[in-house]
C-alpha cells in the first residue's frame, strides 16, 4: 500500500486553530470543511476551493461565538449537507446540484443536548449522536426527530450501525452492548465483519461483530508515539484504514487470505502535530485535518499503472480500480460488490468497455453510461466477448453463449450452442413498462410476449406491431399452456385464446392453484374451504381456437 502526499489545500497557521469536522460527498463531487468562525468551505473533487457559507446558531440573539461546529456528513444524494453544533440543532442545508445553487436551510432538529456525531445512512433519516448520550433519529421529509435509544454517556463517534460512547462501550444500534474498549475510543471504524477502535491508550483493537477481540496493536511501548485521534476507513471495498496521531498516519491493510488487518505503513509528517480528523473519497483520496487549522490531501492506492494512451489504472485495494482518463480528467470505479480481488483488468472494444474477472466473478463496465455488472463466474481462460449490443454483451465459453444486461447482476439468458456467429444474433425490440415486470413468458411462435407486473395486471405485447394491451386487472395467477392463456383473478377464471377476439370466462370462481394438460385433457385446480377441486376445460372451443389460428379449416 502506498501513501503519497498530493497537495495542500488549507494553510497551516502558526497557533492552534484546530479543524474537527471534514465531509467527502458520496459522488466525490464535493468536500466540506468547517473552520474556526464557524464557517463552511466547499472544494471540488480536486481540492479546489469552490465556495463558502456561513453557519447559524439556534438563536440569532447569542451570535457566532456562542457555539462551534461539531459534526458533518453529506446526504446519499451528495445534494444536502447535515451541520450538528453544540448549541444543541442540526441543520440541514440544501447545496444544489451546481456551485452557484443558493445554500438555504432544508430542515432543523432541536435537540435537548449538544450534537457530537451524525451519519447520514438513507436518503430521509439522519443518525444523531448527542453529548447527554443519545441516539436520535431525524427525519427530514417530516422534520421530527425521536429518540433511538439512551446510552446515559456522551456519544463519541458513530458509523454504520454502531455507536461508541466516552466510557469506552461500543453499541449495536440492535440495542445490544458488543463490548467495552480499553478507553474512550476516539477512534471507530467499521468494515464488513470487523469493528476497529482506538483511543488514548496508543491501542487499536479489532473487534468482530460478536464483540470478541481478533486483533490487537500495542503501541504504548513506541516513546514517539501519542494518542489516536482520528480515523478513516476506505469507503469502497473497505480493504484499507488509516488512523492519525502526532505527526504522523498509520496505514492497515485488509488480507483476504488470512482475514486479518496488517499494520503496513507508517507515515511521518514533520510539524503537522495533532491529526484531529480524517475522511477518505471514493477514488482513493485521503485527507487529513491538523490541530493547527491546515488540511492535506493524499493519495492512497496498491498500484498505478499506464494501461492505454489515453487512460491510467489505479488499484485503490484488492477489489477495487480507478480507471481515470488522461485527457478530460474523467474518473471511473470499477470494483467487486462481492469483495473479492481483481486478477484481469482490460479494455475492449476500442476503450468503450473494462473486462474485470476474479476467481469466482466477471465484471463488465460501459464508460459511457457508468452501467456495472457482476455475475458469478467460472473463467476458463479462453472467453470470447462480443459488445456489439447498446444494452447488453454476449459472452461465449465453452460451448455456451451468455447474454449480461449492463447495470445487472445476473445472466440473463445461457445456451449451450457449439456454433456461435454474433452476426446471427440481434436485438428484435425494445420497451418500457411503467411498473415492475416480475413474470414473463414469450409464446412459441415469438409473435406474442406475456407479462405480469407487480401491480398484478396482466399485460400483452405484439412484438410485429409494436404495441402493448391490458388483459386482465388483479391476476393471481397465470399461465400459458399452447396457444391458450389462462388468468386467475376476479370473478373468475378467464381464457384468452390467440385467435383475435376469442375470450372465454369460466364459470369457475376460486383461487386457481394450478394448471395441467394430461390424457388429452386440460385441467384447472383451485382450492376453496373445503378443499382441492378439478375442472376439465372445453376442447372443443380450445381446437377451434387453434384451427382458426393455424388457418387449418378442414381440422
Amino acid at each position: 500500500m502506498h501513501l503519497s502526499y498530493l497537495k495542500n489545500i488549507l494553510p497551516h497557521q502558526e497557533s492552534l486553530l484546530p479543524l474537527t469536522c471534514l465531509a467527502w460527498a458520496p459522488n466525490g463531487s464535493r468536500l466540506a470543511v468547517s473552520i474556526v468562525d464557524n464557517s463552511v468551505l466547499l472544494f471540488d473533487g480536486d481540492g479546489s476551493r469552490r465556495d463558502r457559507f456561513s453557519s447559524k446558531p439556534v438563536d440569532p440573539r447569542y451570535g457566532k461565538s456562542s457555539y462551534v461546529i461539531t459534526a458533518l456528513t453529506f446526504s446519499p444524494d451528495s445534494v444536502k449537507l447535515a451541520v450538528g453544533q453544540s448549541d444543541n440543532i442540526l441543520f440541514v442545508y440544501k447545496l444544489g446540484q451546481d456551485w452557484s445553487s443558493k445554500k438555504v436551510i432544508c430542515n432543523k432538529f432541536l435537540n435537548q443536548s449538544s450534537v457530537t456525531c451524525c451519519l447520514w445512512p438513507s436518503d430521509q433519516k439522519i443518525i444523531v449522536g448527542l453529548n447527554d448520550g443519545r441516539v436520535r433519529v431525524a427525519n427530514v421529509k417530516s422534520n421530527k426527530s425521536s429518540t433511538f435509544y439512551n446510552g446515559k454517556v456522551a456519544v463519541i463517534s458513530l458509523k454504520t450501525v454502531f455507536s461508541a460512547h466516552a466510557d469506552g462501550t461500543v453499541m449495536k444500534i440492535s440495542l445490544e452492548k458488543i463490548c467495552t474498549h480499553t478507553c474512550c475510543p476516539q477512534v471507530l471504524l467499521c468494515s464488513r465483519s470487523t469493528v476497529v477502535a482506538a483511543g488514548s491508550d496508543k491501542r487499536v483493537l479489532v473487534y468482530g461483530y460478536d464483540g470478541q477481540v481478533q486483533q490487537q496493536y500495542d503501541f504504548s511501548v513506541d516513546e514517539e508515539e501519542r494518542e489516536f485521534s482520528a480515523g478513516a476507513i476506505c469507503p469502497i471495498g473497505q480493504s484499507t484504514f488509516v488512523i492519525g496521531s502526532y505527526d504522523r498516519i498509520r496505514v492497515f491493510e485488509r488480507d483476504t487470505r488470512k482475514k486479518a488487518w496488517n499494520d503496513v505503513k507508517t507515515i511521518a509528517i514533520k510539524n503537522f502535530y495533532a491529526v484531529t480528523s480524517l475522511a477518505w473519497a471514493f477514488d482513493g483520496t485521503c485527507i487529513a485535518a491538523s490541530v493547527s487549522g491546515g488540511v492535506d490531501l493524499f493519495r492512497c492506492n496498491l498500484q498505478t499503472s499506464v494501461i492505454s494512451a489515453n487512460f491510467e489504472s489505479t488499484f485503490i485495494g484488492p477489489s477495487q480500480v480507478l480507471l481515470r482518463n488522461v485527457h478530460n480528467e474523467a474518473n471511473f470505479i470499477i470494483r467487486s460488490t462481492l469483495g473479492l480481488e481483481i486478477k484481469i483488468f482490460k479494455l475492449m472494444a476500442k476503450e468503450s468497455y473494462v473486462m474485470a474477472q476474479t476467481d469466482r466473478s466477471l465484471i463488465l463496465f460501459e464508460l459511457e453510461t457508468g452501467k456495472s455488472s457482476e455475475v458469478a463466474w467460472k473463467s476458463a481462460g479462453n472467453e470470447r466477448f462480443y459488445f456489439d449490443f447498446a444494452n447488453a454483451c454476449l459472452v461465449y465459453n465453452a460451448g455456451e453463449m451468455s447474454v449480461i444486461e449492463y447495470g445487472r447482476n445476473d445472466i440473463l439468458i445461457s445456451v449451450t450452442t457449439q456454433r456461435f456467429n454474433p452476426h446471427l444474433v440481434s436485438q428484435v425490440v425494445e420497451f418500457n413498462h411503467e411498473s415492475k415486470i416480475d413474470w414473463l413468458e414469450l409464446n412459441e411462435t415469438g409473435k406474442f410476449l406475456l407479462f405480469r407486473d407487480r401491480k398484478m395486471d396482466v399485460h400483452l405485447y405484439d412484438v410485429k406491431t409494436d404495441q402493448k394491451h391490458l388483459l386482465q386487472h388483479r391476476c393471481g395467477f397465470v399461465q400459458v399452456s399452447e396457444l391458450i392463456l389462462y388468468f386467475s383473478g376476479f370473478p373468475a377464471v378467464t381464457l384468452w385464446l390467440s385467435s383475435p377476439g376469442s375470450i372465454f370466462t369460466s364459470g369457475i370462481t376460486f383461487k386457481c392453484e394450478n394448471l395441467f394438460r394430461a390424457g388429452g385433457k386440460t385441467n384447472v385446480v383451485v382450492k376453496d374451504v373445503s378443499g382441492e377441486l378439478n375442472y376439465t376445460l372445453d376442447e372443443n372451443l380450445i381446437e377451434y381456437a387453434t384451427a382458426m389460428e393455424d388457418g387449418d379449416f378442414f381440422r
